[in-house]
């Protein structure tokens, strides 16, 4: 009994440091999506004048593209939803 609790701890100690290493990859590829976030630039191509850019966030990194002849509260109201579904896009 006692010898395979011990076996059993031995295998807890190998998998430790697999466990801690991929915590460490996950932290370091979160940081470096991010540092990517940061550092990328939207190119947005000129859309005939009937449409315009409109962003899902303050960054300005999720853009989508409206009509150009909604009223201001018919923009808003779009935005607002567009913003509650966003993964759905």
């Amino acid at each position: 009994m006692q010898q395979k609790f011990e076996e059993e701890k031995q295998q807890d100690n190998l998998l430790q440091p697999n466990i801690q290493e991929k915590t460490q990859q996950k932290g370091e590829l979160q940081q470096k999506q991010e540092e990517s976030k940061e550092n990328q630039k939207l190119t947005l191509k000129p859309l005939p004048s009937t449409l315009k850019y409109a962003f899902l966030d303050k960054e300005e990194t999720l853009p989508v593209i409206i009509s150009s002849t909604l009223s201001s509260e018919e923009e808003e109201s779009l935005l607002i939803v567009l913003k509650e579904h966003k993964t759905a896009l």
